[in-house]
């Protein structure tokens, strides 16, 4: 029962994660309110931050069930909100309780593995979660542009409705329970760090949209301020000495935010360069963004059934290597007109590299967490998927307007892309040979 409420939870999560880029246009049209397209979904991003921190901390104070069942409900409310929006704003907000929803539901699912399962199951837990996103990567979007298409996108937001109350019935007997911790009041210092970094990645972003017009001097302005932010909360939310690449679990969650950096950020500039630089439509990409998602589960489940074989030092690193490699390979094809199928390789190889360095990563943690800090330890973790994702794009976007012209963005713009995003890959492959035992230290605190 346990397994089978945790799958759904993140099968859910993804599922939602991979409709709402099919029904976006859709929503934007109906609004006729193009200017908060992208609101949409950095207010999604905004909330999730915090509420994988507070989910996190929730987790060790409360349990899983607890945190599992506020997610539920939060993201029950926004997914009805946005079905019943009048208009882009009251979406956009609606877009934040779902957000918040989903933080604390992903937060829970895993910190359950954590406290549900013994220490010999969890790779292979882990790697049944990330199975659970295969299915939604092939149904999700044909499923919601096909509803969308025939019956309106609000639709798609009603039908995951019920899933919610199954999740939870499901989850009330199954879910581990914890004896309450004490209340010290220093999770309130987590929270305010968490929004700082959230708020830091939006403005972030905002300052490198290529889309937004802006003086120039506005937009470095707002990518200096919303890096303030990133410095000022990231430092308390990561295991102490991750800046600075501590061996053990410090260097672990090094390696995996750089990894989701440069592997997210590619994926979002792939469509992008297949259109401007191949005309290509979206089959296409469907197809080519649908590989990493079966190479990333299978390399996961090889680990998962392997990986008292070798150490985790020696997994991250092959995955870190994999996903430089496939990452390196998908230029020529993006760049230099070279065949499609070397870019069906480069990533395949990229997921399977992915899949066995974010599994190990994820085991390691786990296994090294102290006693009581599971769930700050894994929201850690966790907390580098999106800030990698929106650190990436907003980087990569300052690069391809750098390398393009005024008009339309440029072989040479998306070179710049390329190079960074495979530099990235290329120095989490250093950082995770300071992956070894034990940790040092694996406390939450400065990450300096």
């Amino acid at each position: 029962m346990l397994t089978l409420t945790l799958v759904l939870t993140i099968g859910l999560y993804a599922f939602e994660n991979l409709a709402i880029t099919t029904l976006m246009p859709a929503v934007a049209r109906e609004f006729d309110s193009f200017s908060l397209y992208g609101a949409a979904f950095s207010a999604y991003l905004l909330a999730s931050v915090v509420s994988l921190v507070m989910g996190g901390s929730g987790c060790d104070r409360k349990g899983p069930f607890f945190v599992l069942a506020i997610g539920l409900v939060l993201f029950a409310a926004g997914s009805l909100g946005a079905a019943l929006a009048q208009n882009m704003a009251s979406f956009v907000a609606a877009r934040a309780l779902q957000g918040a929803g989903g933080g604390a539901m992903f937060s829970a699912a895993y910190v359950g593995v954590a406290l549900g399962y013994r220490q010999a199951s969890h790779a292979r837990m882990f790697a049944l979660l990330a199975g659970a996103w295969v299915l939604p990567s092939f149904v999700a979007p044909a499923l919601a542009g096909l509803i969308t298409e025939h019956a309106g996108w609000r639709v798609v937001f009603i039908g995951v409705l019920p899933f919610p109350l199954l999740i939870l019935v499901v989850g009330a007997v199954s879910m581990p329970r914890v004896q309450p911790a004490p209340e010290n009041g220093r999770h309130w210092r987590l929270y305010v760090a968490a929004l700082s970094v959230a708020i830091g990645v939006v403005v972030v972003l905002g300052g490198t949209d290529t889309e937004a017009h802006m003086p120039t001097g506005l937009r470095v302005a707002l990518t200096v301020v919303g890096t303030c932010g990133l410095a000022v909360g990231l430092p308390r939310l990561l295991p102490l000495g991750t800046l600075l690449a501590r061996p053990g679990v410090p260097a672990a969650v090094l390696t995996r935010g750089m990894l989701a950096l440069a592997f997210l950020a590619g994926v979002s500039f792939t469509p992008l360069a297949l259109k401007e630089l191949r005309g290509e439509g979206l089959a296409a990409v469907g197809a080519i963004l649908a590989l990493p998602s079966i190479s990333w589960t299978a390399a996961a489940y090889l680990h998962a059934r392997y990986h008292e074989g070798f150490s985790a030092r020696v997994a991250i690193t092959a995955g870190s290597v994999a996903t430089a490699v496939g990452l390196a390979a998908c230029w020529p094809a993006l760049g230099w007109d070279y065949p499609l199928s070397l870019l069906y390789f480069g990533w395949f190889v990229a997921g399977a590299g992915m899949g066995l360095a974010f599994n190990a990563t994820t085991v390691f943690t786990v296994a090294n967490a102290n006693v009581g800090q599971e769930g700050r330890a894994m929201a850690g973790l966790q907390l580098t998927e999106p800030l990698g994702a929106a650190i990436g794009t907003g980087i990569g976007g300052l690069l391809l307007t750098i390398g393009s012209n005024a008009t339309s963005p440029s072989s040479q713009g998306f070179a710049f892309v390329w190079i960074f995003l495979v530099l990235v890959a290329l120095g989490s492959c250093a950082v995770a040979q300071r992956v070894g035992g034990r940790a040092e230290s694996n406390s939450t605190g400065s990450a300096l």
